[in-house]
């Protein structure tokens, strides 16, 4: 989990893990008062021995976790800086912190309303048969979102490549 914030979401996740296994939570949390919140609650749960709490920024924490070479994970749930999910993502694939097969969920891309601009657009944004490792990693298995939540991403990228055409000129 990238953003812990007061730890109800690591919690919730943490008694979702099999009881009979030695799987364990990781969450990151950028400031150091939410963490120390959220550690209290862990604390006082039947699963806070399940749970790894660091406190760093979350492209650092992936950095680490890529360096002690962590098992891929299940599942990955993003909710730190919105403006920094495409790095996130572009990270857990990068350094194959998201097993084949696993989920990445994006909350609040619907943040500012970009989801609605992006799916209004005319021009397609998604491709999701081109062979990528990003095809091989369902980003959101809901609704609409998850069309809107890649299209975000690829559209993105296309404009930061515009950007740095233009600014190259």
């Amino acid at each position: 989990e990238l953003g812990t914030f007061s730890g109800y979401s690591a919690l919730c996740m943490a008694s979702a893990l099999p009881s009979d296994s030695e799987s364990a939570l990781v969450t990151v949390e950028l400031d150091a008062d939410y963490a120390t919140v959220a550690r209290s609650f862990f604390g006082r749960s039947a699963f806070g021995n399940r749970i790894r709490s660091l406190v760093m920024k979350a492209q650092d924490a992936l950095a680490k976790l890529a360096d002690e070479n962590a098992e891929p994970f299940d599942f990955v749930f993003l909710d730190a800086n919105k403006k920094q999910y495409i790095e996130y993502y572009e990270a857990l694939l990068r350094n194959n912190l998201v097993r084949v097969g696993g989920w990445i969920v994006a909350d609040n891309v619907l943040f500012r309303g970009e989801v609605e601009r992006i799916a209004n657009a005319t021009e397609p944004s998604v491709r999701l048969d081109d062979g990528s490792k990003e095809s091989q990693i369902a980003l959101m298995r809901f609704g609409v979102s998850s069309a809107a939540a890649l299209s975000l991403k690829e559209r993105l990228r296309a404009q930061r490549s515009r950007s740095q055409r233009q600014a190259a000129k």
